[in-house]
């Protein structure tokens, strides 16, 4: 669970040209999305055991790659749908604050 979240987190010299790492970004982030919509346990993870999870899941959902957005939104979506208490975090976080223009 920490190695696909660590691989879904924020890299700041990432650029294009890195392609090999954006897929493999992408995939980890896949793998959140589907695991999340099965499991409250894989939520509540999600949540609690990385560093910064509001940070994460707001670069994921602001990321300028569609790609990693869409993944992004996804887990944020399930996390929100799966259970009121991780809802209330979800709402009263920054994450509610991204607008993409």
């Amino acid at each position: 669970m920490k190695f696909m979240m660590i691989l879904s987190s924020p890299n700041e010299d990432l650029d294009e040209e890195d392609k090999d790492e954006i897929d493999t970004m992408k995939a980890a982030a896949a793998i959140l999305a589907i695991l999340s919509s099965q499991s409250k346990i894989i939520c509540g993870k999600i949540l609690t055991c990385i560093k910064s999870p509001m940070e994460t899941l707001i670069w994921l959902v602001a990321n300028p790659i569609i790609d990693l957005q869409l993944r992004g939104v996804t887990i944020v979506s399930n996390i929100i749908r799966c259970d009121q208490d991780f809802a209330r975090q979800i709402v009263g976080s920054p994450i509610f604050e991204v607008s993409i223009l």
